[in-house]
């Protein structure tokens, strides 16, 4: 959640220092703004803290969080998209979800962000749970 923080706030100084601007504009365009970010945070949260379970290992947990935070295998799969021709299989990772820039008044892009989220939440939060649960019967 930090991260969502922010990238409001740097957003902000970023419109008052290079626009003269740090007016939040459409209201309802920013809330969808935050609610997509939020929910793409949200699943980020999941997925780490479904590493962290499996890994049970403060370190891998921290190096992996560091690796998909700056992602690297965003990059690698686009580089090998590039290679390949036209896939576009990057567009639905979760981090390359958060950094790509979305049109939220376009309905596309709204429902491209939300099924990211919610794809990885669910998937995530089952695997931990699944893995847990064989954990404690095990």
């Amino acid at each position: 959640m930090l991260m969502l923080v922010t990238m409001v706030i740097s957003d902000l100084i970023g419109r008052a220092i290079f626009f003269n601007n740090a007016t939040i504009g459409d209201l309802g365009y920013f809330v969808k703004l935050l609610v997509g970010q939020f929910l793409l945070h949200w699943a980020f949260s999941i997925v780490i803290l479904c590493i962290s379970i499996i890994s049970k290992n403060l370190i891998t947990s921290l190096v992996i969080g560091v690796v998909l935070g700056l992602n690297v295998l965003g990059m690698i799969v686009g580089a090998l998209e590039s290679l390949v021709g036209d896939v576009n299989l990057s567009s639905y990772l979760l981090v390359n979800t958060i950094v790509s820039t979305k049109d939220f008044n376009n309905m596309n892009d709204v429902l491209h962000v939300a099924g990211v989220a919610l794809i990885f939440t669910i998937l995530f939060s089952f695997i931990a749970a699944r893995y847990k649960v064989k954990e404690d019967l095990g």
